[in-house]
């Protein structure tokens, strides 16, 4: 495509920005602090580096890091060279990031070692495709690319690639079968997101942004935005309440994203009515549900900053916005949904036949827009069963009003979204079934005040087998990690069928309408 028929893409507005603002701090991070000029010379190092080692267009290439800045940057220089990247969730099994690279095809996996050289050892010698390892920093085990950065030639950032429908990273999100689904984003798709985000004008000129959240996760959606208006990223490499909240004073932060359970230990911290918070202008947030009740006490205790996004990974989270405007505390049934279609995006619901149904009728939410996925990677069968007559079919059910606002009701699917984590019952069900004194389990999601929604397991056994709750967390822990570990265990004769005999999960849930304490 001409390149004065497409819009700049994110690799290309990111120079651009690098170009314009270059004695401007571009990261803070747990390594220091970057200026563009800097972070420009470092894309252009490691892009170098990784070509001088084969990497061009078509490859893979993964990242595993905390949130660092080098981390974000080794995946754009990547970008440059028309690789593709996955960046790998920190917090994830080893058996997951095993199959993730192997399904990939990862043939350079970027590290920080200094978290997870005993995984990237793991890795590469377990991944038949992996052929290359380096570190972000000093490593005994692999090259320093850090280091190899800092003598490479400098060059222009010029993409190699620039075609719309290139992918430019494969994201994995959880699968109802048990395992892992590469999501297809092409280069049209971030642009469209980057494009989202400068017209919304939630990200102001110059803003200051803090990330806690995981950056491989859609916190990392902000930065290049945040850099497109010379603005100022600063990472945490995880969240800690009293660190966050003084990094907002001291770094005079104008924007956060964060998931409700983040807020609320912000909230409880005494030290919150001493802390100069007056520079956060928006605290964005998602992946989970507030209550409008809890809505309105963060309001009247921290003003009107607050918006949210819902979306998912196969339209890389864009989908609908409620702003911060309509964050009206006088009408519950408005803080209670996810607020009206992003301009950049048609949304429908549909019945089951794919027809659209009239407002106030519940169906699936269906959306269509530049930020769709191309597909699933090497799952041409889901593929078509998800993108059909030009729609994403995201699996959740959902009612749009006469004046747009839509409300999630309920999922197709069973997925649970515990401290902006989603967890997909089957992988742990398929987990703790693997015991060998277990029957039969069924994992749910229960509302819990801290989590959202905490994971909990119902399980039968075996005749004469003994079993205890914290065997079961442990084994998950093991195969799953803490994120899909169950908070609640129970022990049960028999489950709840439907008059078909299947498992019926809904009168699992109905049990758990309160909020349930979370244990383990």
């Amino acid at each position: 495509m001409n390149a004065l028929h497409r819009s700049p893409n994110q690799m290309e507005t990111v120079a651009a920005a690098i170009a314009a603002y270059p004695d401007r701090t571009a990261f803070v991070d747990l390594d220091g602090e970057l200026t563009f000029a800097q972070a420009g010379q470092l894309v252009s190092g490691i892009a170098h580096t990784l070509a001088a080692h084969g990497v061009g267009p078509g490859d893979a290439v993964a990242i595993l890091s905390r949130n660092r800045a080098a981390a974000w940057l080794s995946g754009l220089a990547a970008q440059f060279l028309g690789a593709r990247t996955t960046p790998l969730l920190f917090a994830a099994s080893e058996s997951d990031h095993l199959y993730i690279c192997d399904d990939a095809e990862i043939a350079t996996l970027i590290v920080d070692s200094d978290a997870f050289a005993e995984r990237a050892t793991v890795l590469s010698e377990q991944v038949p495709s992996i052929t290359k390892v380096f570190s972000l920093g000093p490593s005994d085990q692999f090259e320093d690319i850090l280091a190899l950065a800092r003598v490479a030639p400098m060059s222009r950032l010029i993409p190699a690639v620039t075609d719309p429908e290139a992918i430019q990273t494969v994201l994995y999100t959880g699968g109802t079968t048990g395992r892992p689904k590469g999501v297809m984003l092409p280069q049209r798709a971030w642009t469209a997101v980057l494009q989202a985000s400068l017209m919304d004008g939630e990200i102001a000129p110059a803003a200051h942004g803090l990330v806690a959240a995981p950056i491989s996760h859609a916190a990392g959606n902000a930065i290049a935005p945040t850099l497109a208006r010379g603005g100022m990223s600063v990472l945490h490499e995880g969240f800690d309440a009293h660190r966050f909240l003084r990094a907002i004073e001291e770094h005079r932060i104008s924007y956060t994203f964060g998931v409700p359970t983040m807020l609320y230990s912000l909230l409880r911290l005494p030290e919150i009515d001493t802390t100069d918070i007056s520079s956060l202008d928006n605290f964005i947030y998602g992946a989970a549900l507030m209550s409008p009740a809890s809505l309105r006490a963060c309001m009247q205790q921290v003003g009107p900053i607050f918006s949210q996004g819902y979306g998912q990974t196969e339209s890389l989270g864009l989908g609908t916005r409620l702003r911060k405007e309509d964050h009206d505390p006088d009408r519950p049934e408005l803080l209670a949904s996810a607020g009206r279609p992003h301009f950049l995006i048609d949304l429908a619901i549909q019945d089951e036949t794919g027809s659209t149904l009239p407002a106030g009728e519940v169906g699936e939410i269906c959306l269509r827009g530049p930020s769709v996925m191309s597909g699933y990677w090497k799952n041409p069968e889901l593929t078509a069963l998800t993108l059909r007559d030009g729609w994403l079919h995201t699996g959740d059910v959902g009612v749009q009003s006469p004046d747009g606002t839509v409300t999630i009701v309920d999922r197709l699917k069973d997925m649970i979204i515990s401290g902006g984590f989603n967890v997909y019952p089957r992988e742990v069900e398929i987990a703790i079934e693997a015991h060998t004194g277990v029957a039969n389990a069924a994992v749910i999601g229960v509302p819990d005040e801290k989590w959202g929604e905490a994971v909990k397991a119902v399980i039968t056994l075996k005749p004469g087998q003994l079993v205890t709750a914290a065997e079961i967390q442990e084994l998950v822990r093991r195969q799953k990690g803490p994120i899909n570990t169950p908070k609640l265990v129970e022990f049960v004769d028999q489950m709840p069928v439907t008059a078909t005999g299947k498992l019926d999960k809904r009168a699992l849930r109905s049990r758990h309408r309160e909020p349930a304490e979370a244990k383990g």
